[in-house]
C-alpha cells in the first residue's frame, strides 16, 4: 500500500486518514490542525492558497525582497531580544477580514520549528511574534505569511508613537484599577446609609469604614500618581497648574475621611473620591486619544518601500540610498526615492503629497518623490537626494515645527489660567469661611467642590484642540504649514502681494507675434528664434519656454549668463546676443514706446527683433480676487512684465494696483518699505524668493522653485490658487471655534462656580462636569476635521 502525503503539509501519513472535500476533490489530512485549516480557507474563499503555492516536496525558494529582511541593519531597526535567543517583532498584516485569517495564520506559523508565540490581532492587523533566530530567520517567517496569501511587513513605531501608547497602557490600567476599587466602595458606602436609619450597628459602620478606606488607597496613591507628579512640577517651576487643583482636593478628602474614619465624627468621602479620580482620569484618555489622533495625523507618513532593486537587480535598503543610484520602480509600486526618471514614461499618483488623486504623466528627466505610487509602466528613477532630504521627510518635519508653535492667544490662554487658578484657591478659602460659621465639614466639603468646579481644564484646550484641528485640515486640503501662528496672524491681513506669472497665470506662454526691426530683415527668422531659444535653454523663467521648440543644433550659444528678471546674455559667431526686457537689451534705446511687445533680442547692444509673448490666467484668478475684494482686502499686482500686457490680461478685476516692469531686487524693496504692514505675499519663481522672504506671511505655489519654498511660510501642495481662498475660510472658522469654545469654558464656569460656593453641588458631580465642559470643546474643535464641508 502506497504512502499518502496530507493535502496541506504534504507530511506522510502516519495514523488515521481525514477527509475533506476540496474543488469538489476528497483530499486526504495527516490530523485535526491541517483538516481545521484547509476548512477554514474554504470557508472564507482562500483556496487559492492550494493553487498557487509551490510544489509541497519542492524546495522552496525565499525571495530575494525577503531575505533583506535578515540584514543586521534592519534586525535592529524593527526587532527587539527580550531574552537570550529570542527576538520580538510586530509584523503589519495586509489582507486580514476576519478572525478566521488571524487563526489562519497563528495556526500555521505556530507548526514551524523556532516560533515561540504568535498573537495575531485581526482588528488592528498586526501579529506579535517571539522566535529563536538560530532556528528560524525572519525572511522564514515573512514567506510563510506570504505563502499563506497575506502580506507581512515590519511595524515601525516613532518613539513619540511609542511613548503614547506605554502611556495610554499605564493609563487605562489606573481607569481599570480605580474603577474596581469604586464599586468596591460604593457597594460598602450603600450599606453606610443604612446608618442614618440606625438599621446597623457601630461596630459594623467602622467595620466597613476602614474597608473602605483600604480600597481607596490604591486609589490615591497610585492611580493619582500622576496628579501628584504634575503639582510637584508645577511648584519647581513656581507656577500653579490644574493639577495642582485636583491634588488638593483628592488629599483634602482623603484626611478628613480618614480623620473622620477615627474619630467618627462625620461622613466619609471614599466613594467620592474613587469616582473623582476615575471620571478625571476616564476624561484624560479621551482628551490625549482624541488629540493624539488629530496631531498624529498631521505627520505626513507614506507607505515607502523599505527596499528597492536597483539596475543591477540587487535588492537594497531605501535608508541606505545614495545621490546617483539609479533604481527600477515597477508599474503599482511606490517610488522609493526622489530624483528623476532616466528611462521609461509612466504616470504617477502623488495625492500623497497634493491630494490631487488625478495620475500625472512622467518621463525622461521629469522629477518624481518618494511615496508616490508608479501606475502605468516600469521606470527607472536616478536618486536625487538622500533619505533624510526626501520631499516627504522634510514635510514631517515641517508639520512638527508647525504644531510646537505658540500663537499668541495660546500664551495668553496659559497665562489667564494661571491667574484664573490663584483665583479659584482663594475663591475656595473664601467659600471655607463662608460656610465654617455654620458647620466646619460641611465647609470643607463645598471649599473642595469648588476646587473641583472650577478648574479651567476647557479654556486651556480650548486653544490648542482648535490650532491642532485647523493644521490637520489645511494639510488634508493641500497646504503644509511652517508657521504655526496663521491662525491669528491671517484674519489680520490687509494687503496682499500677487506675483504675476505662474501664480495669477498659469506661466504657460505662447509667441503671437515676432517683429524684425528696419535694418535686420536680412536675418532668418528661424535663425533668430534658434538664438533666442539657445539662450534660454539657460534660464528658468516660464516666459522662455515658447522659444525652446525651436533648437536648432547647428546654433550654440556660448558664455552664456542669466540675469534674474532682466534677461539673458551669451556669445554666438562673436557677437553678443541679449534677450529680455528693453532696458537690459538696449539701455538707450529709441524703441520704449513699442508697448505691444514684450520680449527684446540684440545683438552688439543693438535690437533686432521684438516678440509678443502672452500667458493664460488660471481659471479660477478672478473668483480668488473677487473674495479678497469681498473681505475688502487691498490687492497688489508685482510683476516683470510690461503695465500694458498685465492691464490686457487682468482687466476687469478687483486689483488696487498694478506695480509693472520690476526686477527681483524692486519688489523686494516693496515689501520692505511696507514691511510693518501685516500682510501676504504670494509667489512662485527664484526671483520671488527674496520678497517672500520679507514679507510677513508669504505663501509659495506648487511647482515653485526650491530656494522660494524655502522662503515661505505655506506650500501650496496643489497647482491651485483658489487654496488661497480656503486658507482664509478655515481659519476663520477655526477663530470662531476658539471664541466659541473660550464662551464655553467661561460660561461653564459662571453657571458651576456658584452652585459649588453655595452647597448645590458635590465633588463628585463638579467633577463630572469638569470633564464634559473638556470634552464639549474637543468635540467643537475636532468639527474642522470632519470631511464635510464648512465653506
Amino acid at each position: 500500500m502506497c504512502k499518502q502525503e496530507c493535502f496541506h503539509c504534504g507530511e506522510t501519513i502516519k495514523n488515521k486518514e481525514l477527509f475533506l472535500e476540496i474543488n469538489n476533490k476528497q483530499e486526504v489530512f495527516c490530523c485535526i490542525g491541517c483538516l481545521s485549516i484547509a476548512n477554514i480557507l474554504k470557508e472564507n474563499n482562500l483556496l487559492s492558497f492550494y493553487q498557487f503555492r509551490k510544489d509541497k516536496n519542492q524546495t522552496q525558494i525565499i525571495p530575494e525582497n525577503l531575505k533583506v529582511f535578515d540584514h543586521e541593519n534592519v534586525q535592529k531597526k524593527y526587532t527587539s531580544s527580550t531574552k537570550v535567543n529570542t527576538n520580538e517583532i510586530t509584523l503589519v498584516i495586509s489582507n486580514i477580514s476576519c478572525a478566521a485569517c488571524s487563526w489562519v495564520i497563528e495556526q500555521s506559523l505556530e507548526r514551524a520549528n523556532g516560533i515561540i508565540s504568535v498573537k495575531v490581532n485581526s482588528q488592528s492587523s498586526r501579529a506579535h511574534i517571539h522566535w529563536n533566530p538560530t532556528e528560524l530567520k525572519l525572511s522564514d517567517i515573512l514567506f510563510k505569511i506570504h505563502q499563506l496569501g497575506f502580506k507581512g511587513v515590519p511595524y515601525n513605531k516613532t518613539n513619540e508613537e511609542e511613548n503614547f501608547i506605554q502611556e495610554q497602557k499605564k493609563l487605562i490600567k489606573k481607569i481599570g484599577i480605580s474603577s474596581i476599587c469604586s464599586m468596591q466602595v460604593m457597594m460598602f458606602t450603600i450599606i453606610l446609609y443604612y446608618e442614618f436609619f440606625n438599621f446597623i450597628e457601630s461596630t459594623y459602620i467602622q467595620i466597613f469604614r476602614w474597608l473602605c478606606f483600604i480600597f481607596c488607597l490604591p486609589v490615591i496613591t497610585y492611580c493619582a500618581s500622576e496628579f501628584y507628579k504634575n503639582t510637584y512640577k508645577g511648584f519647581k517651576l513656581k507656577m500653579i497648574n490644574m493639577d495642582c487643583t485636583i491634588s488638593v482636593a483628592i488629599i483634602a478628602l482623603f484626611f478628613s475621611s480618614f480623620y473622620y474614619t477615627i474619630t467618627m465624627t462625620h461622613e466619609v468621602y471614599y466613594e467620592s473620591i474613587c469616582m473623582f479620580v476615575t471620571i478625571i482620569l476616564s476624561c484624560k484618555y479621551f482628551q490625549k486619544t482624541t488629540l493624539h489622533k488629530t496631531f498624529f495625523k498631521t505627520q505626513y507618513s507614506s507607505d515607502l518601500p523599505l527596499t528597492v532593486k536597483n539596475t543591477n537587480n540587487e535588492i537594497i535598503l531605501t535608508d541606505e540610498l545614495k545621490v546617483g543610484d539609479e533604481i527600477i520602480v515597477p508599474a503599482g509600486h511606490i517610488i522609493g526615492a526622489d530624483g528623476q526618471v532616466s528611462s521609461g514614461v509612466s504616470s504617477v499618483n502623488e495625492s500623497i503629497l497634493t491630494g490631487e488623486f488625478k495620475p500625472q504623466k512622467k518621463t525622461k528627466k521629469d522629477s518624481v518623490f518618494a511615496g508616490t505610487k508608479n501606475i502605468d509602466s516600469e521606470i527607472i528613477v536616478t536618486v536625487g537626494k538622500i533619505p533624510s532630504e526626501f520631499y516627504i521627510n522634510q514635510i514631517s518635519s515641517i508639520n512638527e515645527k508647525a504644531l510646537m508653535h505658540k500663537p499668541h492667544i495660546l500664551l495668553w490662554a496659559e497665562k489667564t489660567s494661571q491667574y484664573f487658578l490663584l483665583f479659584i484657591f482663594t475663591l475656595s478659602f473664601l467659600c471655607y469661611l463662608f460656610w465654617a460659621g455654620a458647620n466646619t465639614n460641611q465647609a470643607l466639603y463645598f471649599s473642595i467642590t469648588v476646587l473641583v468646579a472650577s478648574c479651567p481644564c476647557a479654556l486651556t484646550l480650548s486653544i490648542p484642540a482648535a490650532v491642532a484641528s485647523l493644521l490637520f485640515r489645511l494639510n488634508r486640503e493641500g497646504f503644509f504649514i511652517k508657521k504655526g501662528s496663521i491662525i491669528e496672524i491671517i484674519p489680520k491681513i490687509k494687503t496682499i502681494y500677487f506675483d504675476k506669472t505662474g501664480t495669477l497665470s498659469k506661466g504657460d506662454f505662447s509667441l503671437i507675434k515676432v517683429k524684425l526691426y528696419k535694418g535686420f530683415h536680412q536675418f532668418d527668422k528661424n535663425k533668430i528664434l534658434a538664438i533666442c531659444a539657445s539662450l534660454e535653454k539657460n534660464s528658468t523663467h516660464p516666459i522662455g519656454k515658447p522659444f525652446l521648440k525651436y533648437v536648432d543644433e547647428k546654433v550654440n550659444v556660448s558664455s552664456v549668463k542669466v540675469f534674474a528678471s532682466k534677461g539673458v546674455v551669451g556669445r554666438f559667431n562673436s557677437d553678443t546676443y541679449k534677450i529680455g526686457k528693453i532696458d537690459f537689451v538696449e539701455q538707450s534705446t529709441s524703441k520704449k514706446n513699442d508697448l505691444n511687445y514684450n520680449v527684446f533680442l540684440s545683438k552688439n547692444n543693438k535690437i533686432i527683433a521684438a516678440f509678443l509673448l502672452q500667458d493664460k490666467l488660471r481659471n479660477d484668478t478672478a473668483s480668488v480676487l473677487s473674495f479678497f475684494a469681498k473681505l475688502k482686502k487691498k490687492v497688489i499686482i508685482l510683476t516683470g512684465d510690461t503695465q500694458k500686457n498685465t492691464q490686457t490680461l487682468l482687466k476687469e478685476l478687483p486689483i488696487n494696483n498694478i506695480c509693472a516692469d520690476m526686477t527681483a531686487h524692486q519688489k523686494h524693496e516693496v515689501i520692505k518699505k511696507n514691511k510693518n504692514e501685516i500682510m501676504m505675499s504670494v509667489g512662485d519663481g527664484a526671483n520671488d524668493a527674496n520678497f517672500l522672504a520679507e514679507s510677513y506671511l508669504s505663501v509659495a505655489m506648487n511647482q515653485s522653485a526650491n530656494i522660494t519654498k524655502q522662503s515661505a511660510d505655506i506650500i501650496l501642495a496643489k497647482d491651485n490658487i483658489s487654496l488661497i481662498k480656503k486658507l482664509f475660510q478655515y481659519t476663520t472658522i477655526a477663530n470662531l471655534i476658539i471664541k466659541q469654545n473660550i464662551i464655553i469654558s467661561f460660561f461653564y464656569n459662571i453657571v458651576m462656580i456658584p452652585l459649588a460656593f453655595f452647597g448645590f453641588l458635590s465633588p463628585l458631580i463638579a467633577a463630572a462636569g469638569m470633564s464634559l465642559s473638556s470634552i464639549v470643546v474637543i468635540l467643537n474643535s475636532l468639527r474642522l476635521t470632519k470631511k464635510r464641508s464648512f465653506l
